[in-house]
């Protein structure tokens, strides 16, 4: 995978290296094609390609710089790479041994603390079994409170019925 990495990063620099060159290559063109049709002189069409040609040169050292110190840190890191003691299988093998004595001893002090907390009473279970039950209570208490209010609502509800038609009768006029 690194070296597939390593590949489209090399095909991407060119890709854009090539580009520069074709942008570059299409102003040259341009800039030849203006000066043929001013008429320029020869001495002139020299000129301007004797500047081109100290600024590629001012360009192309600084690029061939850049990428001569990557290359050199790159070889630099596979030197050392180079120098590092290799690992067997047998070296693999002991380390993933100790990773799993590891991860056993910490299941084992896992399962102390939680003996331990249990032996204190620090049970979380029965704590939050206990919460559950205050917390049920509570409910029921509420329920029967809202039962007990809507029992009244109703009744209320029922004697302002009675009294409306109290009052409709008392305002009807007799016969």
């Amino acid at each position: 995978e690194s070296r597939l990495n390593e590949n489209m990063r090399k095909q991407r620099m060119a890709l854009q290296h090539a580009q520069q060159r074709k942008e570059e290559a299409q102003r040259r063109l341009s800039s030849m094609t203006q000066s043929a049709k001013q008429n320029t002189s020869p001495q002139a069409m020299i000129s301007q390609l004797q500047s081109e040609v100290r600024e590629l040169q001012n360009r192309a050292k600084g690029v061939l710089v850049r990428e001569m110190e990557q290359e050199q840190r790159k070889l630099a890191k596979l030197a050392d790479e180079r120098f590092d003691p290799q690992r067997s299988p047998e070296d693999i093998e002991a380390a993933t041994h100790e990773v799993r004595a590891l991860e056993d001893r910490c299941n084992q002090l896992r399962n102390q603390i939680d003996e331990d907390m249990s032996a204190r009473g620090d049970n979380k279970l029965q704590m939050f079994r206990q919460t559950a039950q205050v917390a049920a209570k509570k409910l029921a208490a509420k329920e029967e409170e809202l039962e007990s209010l809507s029992d009244e609502k109703q009744r209320l509800a029922k004697e302002v019925d009675e009294m409306e038609a109290k009052l409709s009768e008392i305002s009807r006029p007799s016969c």
